[in-house]
């Protein structure tokens, strides 16, 4: 008989198109499900996660939850299945868990982290706005404090499949160097910015709407 597992997942996401299973695209959830088959060639599986994040969107801790065909020691599990994995994808922990354990009903908050440069950098997750531009950063964490709170974010969705009402809670919204973000580690050059915002739900590519709002504030092309 089979086992759920819940995990915390890394990725890169540059070689994938988003999380959510398409037809003939890679992606995460299908990479996992198709190293979960190398692993076992027979029994059911099943692979859901927190979030459906976007192509190219990477994950620091997403929550994973799966069943897997057998019934094994959760770390001797983890081991098998970073080893069946691409390099671009690790589970970080790994737990048995209860099986009506609703991973994609139970997670009481969500994170983004946007990192942007106004100068090109050599990393494939830090954004570049184009050198030669003004960018105001003290006007964009003004505008940041508009998005907190619990707001309609019907204007800020590309194309949802999300029904009902657009509302959303939105906990923590700011602009802070990127190194302040990683404290133990000084990866980052002064001029890398961190976008993070913190919210109980967040719709589709609405982080990205809002950054691009938050940019055009920065910028002077709208205002309050």
């Amino acid at each position: 008989m089979g086992k759920f597992y819940l995990g915390h997942l890394c990725y890169n996401g540059s070689n994938y198109y988003g999380w959510q299973k398409q037809k003939d695209q890679l992606t995460i959830q299908e990479q996992i499900y198709t190293s979960i088959r190398s692993i076992y060639e027979f029994g059911r599986i099943d692979v859901k996660a927190t979030s459906r994040t976007d192509r190219g969107v990477h994950s620091f801790g997403q929550v994973v939850k799966m069943l897997i065909p057998r019934k094994e020691d959760a770390e001797v599990m983890r081991g098998l299945l970073n080893d069946s994995l691409p390099k671009d994808l690790y589970f970080s922990d790994l737990i048995r868990i209860n099986p009506s354990f609703r991973v994609t009903h139970l997670a009481q908050t969500k994170e983004y982290l946007y990192f942007f440069s106004p100068k090109k950098k050599d990393i494939s997750f830090v954004g570049h706005i184009n050198e030669g531009l003004s960018i105001d950063i003290n006007k964009m964490n003004m505008a940041c404090r508009l998005f907190i709170g619990f707001h309609d974010f019907n204007l800020f969705q590309y194309r949802s499949d999300v029904g009902g009402d657009k509302k959303r809670e939105i906990l923590e919204c700011h602009i802070l160097p990127a190194n302040e973000v990683f404290k133990s580690n000084q990866f980052f050059d002064e001029d890398v910015l961190c976008l993070k915002i913190k919210g109980k739900g967040f719709l589709k590519q609405m982080v990205r709407i809002i950054f691009g709002t938050l940019v055009k504030f920065g910028l002077g092309e709208i205002s309050t």
